[in-house]
């Protein structure tokens, strides 16, 4: 059956959110396609959305051209809530806004990763991000700004890491997470605050990223080990 494209997208902008997201089969995708054309900050050509496609604060969202959101991924944008206990940590190799994602053309998410872009997100053109994987570029801290070390074990005074604790009991760091064009992060790892993984370079399974990569490697490992060069020497 053939669906001309402007009768999608007025379906599309009809139905709730959720029954779009759970809409099997070409038709899905269409439909898909088209609620999240009106609604993210930028989106080029060729996109695809698979089920269960979560997005938050979506106009804080820009895709290039062919990038695929595949099953159950969650994107999440927007700044940090203002008025929280918050360290902002600069990234030099993001050159965007505070809470934005920005995903490179011909790229895949694989599925059930969770991009979480509050302090910023760049992921690069032609680039991996294999199934269960995370960028988080926001979390909880265990000391608030300017607080020393010391106890004076009053347990108001210790920062919670669960949100449904007290405000004045939480605290955060924040810091954008760049992968550059041409990587990969493989299956179930993790990229946090700050880190930064250079163009060409590919991330083992089950990593967990916090410090900048160079660019050309294959590394792999908690704490993180650079194995080889990628084209036999330093890029």
């Amino acid at each position: 059956m053939h669906l001309d494209a402007d009768v999608v997208a007025t379906a599309a902008l009809s139905l709730p959110e959720r029954v779009v997201a759970f809409w099997p089969g070409p038709v899905g995708n269409r439909l898909r396609r088209a609620f999240w054309k009106r609604r993210l900050g930028a989106m080029g050509d060729g996109c695809q959305f698979g089920v269960g496609v979560v997005i938050g604060s979506p106009d804080k969202v820009f895709l290039g051209d062919r990038v695929w959101i595949d099953n159950y991924v969650h994107l999440l944008a927007g700044a940090p809530a203002a008025g929280r206990s918050m360290r902002m940590k600069p990234n030099p190799s993001f050159r965007n806004e505070v809470g934005e994602i920005h995903v490179g053309s011909n790229t895949h998410i694989a599925p059930f990763c969770v991009i979480q872009g509050h302090g910023g997100i760049s992921i690069g053109r032609d680039t991996g991000v294999a199934a269960h994987s995370m960028l988080y570029s926001l979390s909880h801290h265990h000391r608030a700004p300017g607080v020393g070390e010391e106890f004076d074990g009053d347990y108001a005074h210790a920062m919670k890491f669960s949100p449904m604790s007290l405000e004045t009991e939480q605290a955060f760091v924040a810091s954008p997470v760049v992968m550059e064009d041409a990587t990969a992060l493989g299956l179930g790892s993790i990229m946090l605050p700050g880190s930064t993984l250079g163009r060409y370079s590919w991330i083992g399974v089950h990593s967990v990223v916090r410090e900048p990569v160079p660019p050309g490697v294959i590394a792999s490992g908690d704490p993180l080990q650079i194995l080889k060069q990628r084209f036999g020497k330093p890029l």
